[in-house]
């Protein structure tokens, strides 16, 4: 389990790549690249575990914290997969 100190610290990096994300997709509408798309992003449990799957590498972040908020989960560790392997972990 993180400590009060560690988890501050993860919510701080949230943050910070929330607000790079939502500037890099500023300036793909400025040079005119459609950052916007939609992508899928599944939340799964299965005998306790929970994991995110996405059908692409460049899934945004802040859909995936989304997702895991509209399903309650946060303050764990929580595996993203693309075609079943486990590309990176969040901490929401």
């Amino acid at each position: 389990m993180l400590n009060d100190l560690e988890l501050a610290l993860l919510q701080e990096i949230n943050q910070r790549v929330t607000r790079t994300e939502s500037r890099m997709v500023q300036l793909g509408d400025f040079v005119g690249t459609n950052l916007r798309v939609r992508m899928r992003v599944a939340v799964r449990k299965q005998e306790g575990a929970v994991w995110v799957e996405v059908d692409a590498l460049d899934t945004s972040i802040s859909r995936i914290y989304t997702e895991l908020r509209e399903h309650g989960i946060a303050g764990m560790a929580v595996p993203v997969r693309l075609d079943g392997k486990d590309i990176a972990t969040v901490y929401p």
